[in-house]
């Protein structure tokens, strides 16, 4: 027993380059999970392809947690960073 709210919003830079912004809330219901839980989701994601195949990805992510009383004392945070690059080859014509 619970409710999720997530939000993200897309802005094309260019054909190859794509940033996202998501937002996403949830609760959990005391009737549950004793004490309840609420937490929140706030994440930033940058991607750059080149015509060459070679990729770049960046991502963002920060996590609040302000109430989970069965799995942490008090409000809790955290930041997570992803950085990822690769290649996908292209089929020739």
């Amino acid at each position: 027993m619970g409710q999720s709210i997530q939000y993200w919003f897309n802005y094309w830079i260019s054909s190859h380059s794509t940033l996202q912004f998501s937002f996403r809330q949830s609760t959990v219901s005391r009737n549950f999970i004793p004490g309840g839980g609420a937490w929140q989701d706030y994440s930033l994601q940058h991607e750059v392809e080149t015509k060459s195949g070679i990729y770049l990805k960046s991502r963002l992510q920060c996590e609040h947690i302000s109430s989970y009383p069965i799995l942490f004392p008090g409000p809790q945070s955290n930041l997570a960073a992803v950085v990822e690059m690769g290649f996908i080859p292209r089929r020739s014509r």
